[in-house]
């Protein structure tokens, strides 16, 4: 049995194959996976910090092995905080420790989850541009000395309204691109609100969820994602502490301290 520790970057990884007897190092350029693919054995073990591309690297070899860990980097700091931080020195500790079972685990999500979750993210993103453009049509109108009534920027209608104005010829302009962009997002939102709510009806939990009084298709999907597979927790007590919905505790010696929730779960539910 080898104990691979790799230190994946969007370019290459660097991989140890520690045994019983001694150590190796490799360089492998992300061109050529196939090739650190093929050097698998099916008794290996390996240890990946989780990364943007962690998953995919799990999903490619998780076959081809007897166990793949992901490794939570946030309670890991051995390889933060070292002195000596290189690629190769990372590989290795995370060999070593991987041979040692002592590695904190992160939990890895389903290919299709990950999809999902790159539609929410882009959702995200585009609500965020739209809430910058609204803002610079309220800046538009403060600076012409108007009032603008916040209701006309929810439809179509109100926005194509806005776009005559009592301003100059330039602010006009200025407000005509305004509008026709919060437009443009608007589509590409429901667009991606029909895919979603399409996709996330498949997910095991999406209906019980939403019959919850607040919880609507978004929310539920994104509870879902973060969840991933409900088989992965022991008990509710875990899944509450996943969340970061669990008290604070600390108790050392005399002294006993238990205070707020730890906040520690995805920022984005």
């Amino acid at each position: 049995m080898r104990y691979i520790g790799v230190d994946l970057h969007t370019t290459q990884l660097t991989v140890c194959y520690l045994t019983a007897t001694n150590s190796v190092l490799e360089v492998f350029e992300l061109s050529e996976f196939e090739k650190f693919k093929n050097s698998l054995q099916i008794d290996d073990q390996i240890a990946v910090e989780s990364t943007s591309n962690s998953n995919w690297f799990y999903e490619e070899c998780k076959s081809l092995v007897a166990k793949i860990v992901v490794v939570n980097t946030h309670q890991f700091r051995v390889i933060a905080t070292s002195c000596n931080k290189t690629d190769e020195n990372d590989a290795r500790v995370l060999a070593e420790f991987l041979a040692k079972d002592m590695l904190p685990t992160s939990k890895t999500k389903d290919i299709h989850l990950m999809h999902l979750q790159s539609s929410i993210d882009t959702r995200a993103i585009l609500i965020k541009q739209k809430t910058m453009l609204k803002n610079e049509i309220h800046a538009i109108f403060v600076q012409n000395g108007l009032k603008l009534k916040s209701s006309l920027l929810e439809s179509n209608k109100g926005l194509n309204s806005i776009k005559d104005s009592n301003v100059s010829a330039t602010m006009r302009l200025n407000l005509q691109v305004l509008v026709d962009m919060i437009i443009g997002i608007n589509n590409q939102i429901k667009i991606l609100d029909q895919h979603l709510e399409l996709e996330g009806s498949k997910l095991c939990g999406y209906e019980h969820l939403t019959q919850i009084k607040g919880v609507g298709c978004i929310t539920a999907i994104m509870l879902l994602i973060a969840i991933g597979n409900i088989n992965n927790f022991d008990s509710a007590k875990k899944l509450c502490s996943y969340f970061g919905i669990v008290p604070r505790v600390r108790n050392s010696n005399d002294t006993i301290n238990h205070g707020s929730i730890t906040k520690r779960g995805d920022a984005r539910i």
